[in-house]
């Protein structure tokens, strides 16, 4: 693999990193924000919400370092 394109691709998971990790930060605030006694289900749907963006980032960040290790070997 050439490395113009796996540093390419570092990039673009870098930027999809600090994407997701700003959705994470909003999705907790809007979480912190509900009241779980006035309105379970939206908090419900809240949680799910920054459930399935940690998943996603924790995916992303096993990806940057695999391309980090390419890289670097």
């Amino acid at each position: 693999m050439a490395i113009s394109s796996i540093i390419e691709q570092l990039l673009e998971i870098k930027n999809e990193q600090v994407k997701t990790t700003n959705d994470l930060r909003t999705a907790r605030t809007n979480l912190i924000a509900c009241s779980l006694m006035e309105n379970p289900e939206e908090w419900n749907a809240l949680l799910d919400i920054v459930q399935n963006i940690s998943v996603k980032l924790g995916e992303i960040n096993i990806e940057l370092k695999q391309l980090e290790y390419i890289h670097v070997h």
